[in-house]
């Protein structure tokens, strides 16, 4: 991605894409339980979400 972008392979530039990936992740998982669930249970999803703490490889493993 960060090439793509033309972007150099920093450690902040790292950090900003896997913080998009897991924010696009959470995004496309509560909308499948959401159509799938209902809103109560997408929320309660989102709510897990927040709970979590650490960088996104963290977050991801959690997950």
């Amino acid at each position: 991605m960060l090439r793509a972008a033309r972007r150099p392979p920093t450690a902040a530039n790292v950090d900003a894409v896997g913080r998009m990936f897991i924010t696009q992740v959470k995004l496309k998982a509560s909308q499948f339980v959401q159509n799938s669930a209902g809103h109560d249970r997408a929320m309660a999803y989102l709510d897990r979400w927040a709970l979590l703490r650490g960088d996104h490889l963290e977050v991801a493993w959690a997950c």
